[in-house]
């Protein structure tokens, strides 16, 4: 039997994986909702990657078709051992909320 830890996140998920750049760093995000995300970055980079718990960032996201979204974010979830972290958006415009929901319903190509 496996134990899972309790899932807190409110909003709906989607699993991807998506280049991106943090303070400097490449990661890949890996989940993302109209709130916030999750991320990881190389494990043998995880610890040059300074991003504690409350720490107010900026996130790049390259989607596939190269379209360029930056936001600024806010840490929730500080970078693991293993260079999992995640956040959530501090403001989101309307078009990259729209991109986002298109994300998350599989319809990215239409936004």
């Amino acid at each position: 039997m496996t134990v899972k830890g309790k899932e807190r996140r409110r909003d709906r998920r989607r699993h991807l994986n998506l280049s991106g750049r943090i303070q400097g760093q490449d990661v890949f995000v890996v989940d993302i909702s109209i709130t916030g995300f999750g991320a990881v970055a190389d494990a043998t980079n995880a610890a040059k990657l300074h991003l504690p718990e409350g720490h107010h960032t900026r996130l790049e996201i390259l989607l596939d078709d190269g379209r360029h979204l930056e936001m600024d974010v806010e840490i929730k979830r500080a970078v693991t051992n293993d260079g999992l972290f995640g956040g959530r958006f501090i403001s989101l415009p309307d078009k990259y909320f729209r991109i986002i929901e298109a994300l998350m319903l599989g319809r990215e190509h239409r936004t």
